[in-house]
């Protein structure tokens, strides 16, 4: 028999588990999105390059040209202590794929709009949470901040340009497509 301690509410317990068809419980999309998030925007609060670069694929800091660069002008675009911050769509867009060997890849594309003392900004990442394959690729691949004022429509979640470049994108307005 196994037992879990946790330090959450019940609440959060429920919103960020999941139990599958064994008993076994792990960790929604959802919790690991958000824990994505948090440790950017702390970074972001405390101008910590560690901490960001912890948050970001291993293979996706290697692919990036200049992410110093990247990482500077995040830090100088973005401020403030954050307030509060809101999952746009309830839940992240997830891809999963498998195949013959049993390899997982999963890769979620959450945007939030985020509340700091100094502002409203909108944030769109690519994380890639499972890759059986190298797990070199698991962390954020590709982040992109706006501030919500700069932003085209704000009744749409925010995706940048949809493209979801490696690296950092800062200032780069929604692309909204035409049904």
């Amino acid at each position: 028999m196994c037992f879990a301690l946790t330090s959450c509410s019940m609440g959060d317990f429920i919103a960020y588990t999941e139990v599958n068809i064994v008993g076994a419980v792990f960790k929604t999309d959802r919790y690991i999105a958000d824990t994505g998030l948090k440790d950017v925007l702390k970074s972001i609060e405390t101008n910590d390059r560690d901490q960001l670069l912890s948050a970001l694929a291993p293979n996706a800091i290697n692919n990036c040209n200049d992410m110093e660069a990247h990482i500077d002008e995040l830090f100088e675009y973005c401020s403030g202590k954050t307030l509060s911050y809101r999952e746009f769509n309830g839940g992240p867009i997830v891809e999963e794929s498998f195949d013959r060997e049993g390899n997982i890849e999963k890769i979620l594309y959450p945007t939030y709009d985020v509340k700091t003392n100094d502002g409203n900004y909108r944030i769109t990442f690519k994380l890639v949470a499972i890759d059986t394959t190298n797990e070199d690729n698991e962390g954020i691949w590709s982040l992109y901040v706006i501030k919500s004022e700069n932003d085209t429509d704000l009744n749409v979640a925010y995706r940048g340009d949809d493209k979801y470049t490696t690296g950092i994108q800062i200032n780069v307005m929604n692309v909204i497509f035409d049904d």
